[in-house]
Order: C-alpha cells, then sequence, then structure tokens
C-alpha cells in the first residue's frame, strides 16, 4: 500500500501543470489570431474557393468569421481565408464618436 500512494505522490510530481502544456494565447478569451481586432470594420477577404467576400465582421469565434454581406449573413471558416485586409481603419461608432468631439 505504501508503494502504491509514493507511486501516486511521484505522479503528481512529475505531471506537467495545465499552464506549462496550453501554449500562450490558447484558453484565453482573446483570440490568437487577432480576429478580434476587425471586429466591426468593412473588410476584404480571399477566400478559397469564394474569391474575393467584402463585408463587415459582426463576431469572431475561435473557427469562424460571422460576415454582414450585400447578400447576407456569411459564416466564414478561418481555415478558408486566405488574406483579410481592412477596408476602413475604425469601426463606424467609433469613428462618429471621435468626429462628434471633434466638432
Amino acid at each position: 500500500m505504501k508503494a502504491r500512494g509514493r507511486a501516486s505522490k511521484a505522479a503528481q510530481v512529475a505531471a506537467p501543470s495545465k499552464e506549462a502544456a496550453t501554449p500562450q494565447g490558447q484558453g484565453s478569451k482573446d483570440l490568437a489570431d487577432f480576429s478580434n481586432e476587425y471586429s466591426g470594420l468593412r473588410l476584404s477577404l480571399k477566400v478559397e474557393g469564394l474569391g474575393d467576400v467584402e463585408g463587415r465582421l459582426l463576431k469572431a469565434s475561435r473557427y469562424w468569421f460571422k460576415l454582414l454581406t450585400s447578400n447576407g449573413v456569411l459564416y466564414l471558416n478561418k481555415a478558408y481565408v486566405i488574406s483579410i485586409r481592412p477596408l476602413e481603419l475604425t469601426p463606424p461608432v467609433q469613428r462618429a464618436t471621435v468626429q462628434e468631439g471633434q466638432s
């Protein structure tokens, strides 16, 4: 019985912590691919099989983009996105606030 208890303690000491096993950026709510930086902006995305797609980024999750296009809402899997080009630098709400403050 004692040997078994010692083995358990040794296994506990040798087991890596969850923090050490998780690459930095994973496990947090912030996306490691900068998707949140584009939230609310009009974008042009080059998508494999679709070509260029333009729209406003409504939401980004770990694997998906929710984009408002001229044809409605489009859900894109990030694995098929080749490039992202912002068509504006600040979201419309932020632009309106800045412009009001300058008047």
